[in-house]
C-alpha cells in the first residue's frame, strides 16, 4: 500500500510541474501575459537623420544604436528606412567627445555597398551626436557630402 501511495505522490508532483510549465507558457504567449513581460533594453536607440548635399538635398532617416566601451571603441547598428533602406554597422573611436569613423553601408534594394567616413561631436550625456560625412562607393556615382544627427529616443524596442 505504501508503494501505491508513493507512485501516486510522484505522479502528482510530475503533474504539478507540467501544469506550472504550461501555465507559464500560456501566460507568456497571451496578450495579457506578454504585456507583463517587458524586454529589458540596455542599448540607447537614436533617431538617425542624414542630409545629403546634392543638387537637391535628400534626407535619409531611421534608427541606430550607439555604444562606447571603456576604451572608446564605438559599435552600433543602423537601419535607415526612408526614402530607401540603408543598413550599416557603426564603428570608430570616441576621444575627447569626438567620434571618428569609417564604416561600410549597404542598400539591399540596389544591391550595392559603400563607405561612410567622418567625424562627429558627441554631447557629454550622449543624447545628441552631430557631424559631417563623406559617402562613397558603388551606391553613388560620385562621393557625396552629408551632415547627420543622432538624437536619443526614449526607451523603445529595436526593430531588429
Amino acid at each position: 500500500m505504501a508503494v501505491g501511495r508513493m507512485v501516486v505522490l510522484q505522479s502528482a508532483i510530475r503533474l504539478r510541474a507540467v501544469v506550472l510549465t504550461l501555465g507559464a507558457a500560456i501566460a507568456l504567449s497571451s496578450p495579457l501575459g506578454a504585456a507583463s513581460v517587458v524586454p529589458r533594453q540596455t542599448t540607447p536607440v537614436y533617431i538617425a537623420k542624414f542630409t545629403v548635399a546634392a543638387d537637391t538635398p535628400t534626407i535619409y532617416s531611421g534608427v541606430t544604436t550607439f555604444n562606447v566601451d571603456k576604451d572608446g571603441k564605438v559599435t552600433g547598428k543602423m537601419a535607415l528606412d526612408n526614402p530607401v533602406g540603408v543598413d550599416a554597422a557603426l564603428n570608430g573611436t570616441l576621444k575627447a567627445d569626438v567620434w571618428t569613423f569609417e564604416y561600410t553601408y549597404s542598400i539591399p534594394q540596389q544591391g550595392c555597398e559603400g563607405i561612410v567616413t567622418g567625424t562627429a561631436k558627441v554631447s557629454k550625456d550622449r543624447k545628441l551626436i552631430e557631424g559631417a560625412v563623406k559617402i562613397s562607393g558603388a551606391c553613388t556615382q560620385t562621393p557625396l557630402d552629408a551632415t547627420f544627427s543622432f538624437t536619443q529616443k526614449e526607451k523603445t524596442l529595436l526593430p531588429w
